[in-house]
């Protein structure tokens, strides 16, 4: 067995807020770490720390640039048990997104499209919920009771076997990879 870490988040930013409002959760924003370390995030969500109009998937680090610049973004993170085959193949997706970063686009359309519950997705177009949903679908980890696009950051506290394990400030978080 092996884990994986899902982050629910608010940086307090703008758009943060914007979800937040709309979804009456304190959360607005969803990410995927691959080791207990949670140093590295894996999501959607500004390329750039300054700009929201750049949005696509995202590798996020503890120590870049849009958590140097909302360093008060608070969160809970989750531990969830996987297969060491579902963890490879989570594993493989990543790379490969990683790999053709820049053909992965914010989909904003599309979330205001299915906020009038209009059922659409776009090629390559995520939001962090979506997004992160949809990974774990493809990889057997679990599916959601609902189309994965409409999945909500509410959502992933569902999940059967998740453990909290960490709730406060991002930059306090401090753990070794086991």
């Amino acid at each position: 067995m092996k884990q994986i870490y899902i982050l629910l988040m608010s940086s307090k930013t703008i758009p943060d807020r914007v979800i937040r409002s709309v979804t009456g959760y304190k959360y607005g924003h969803t990410a995927l770490a691959m080791n207990k370390e949670c140093k590295t995030l894996y999501s959607f969500g500004r390329r750039k720390a300054t700009s929201i109009l750049n949005g696509g998937f995202t590798v996020e680090r503890q120590d870049g640039p849009f958590y140097t610049i909302f360093n008060e973004t608070e969160c809970t993170i989750y531990e969830l048990d996987v297969t060491d085959e579902q963890y490879m193949t989570l594993n493989s997706l990543l790379d490969h997104m990683v790999y053709r970063m820049r053909t992965y686009n914010y989909d904003y359309l599309g979330i205001v499209l299915r906020y009038f519950h209009l059922p659409v997705s776009f090629k390559k177009k995520f939001v962090c919920s979506f997004f992160v949903a949809r990974l774990l679908q493809v990889s057997g980890i679990y599916t959601f009771p609902k189309p994965d696009m409409y999945v909500k950051p509410a959502d992933f506290e569902q999940i059967p076997g998740l453990r909290e394990i960490y709730v406060g400030k991002y930059r306090d978080y401090k753990r070794e990879a086991v």
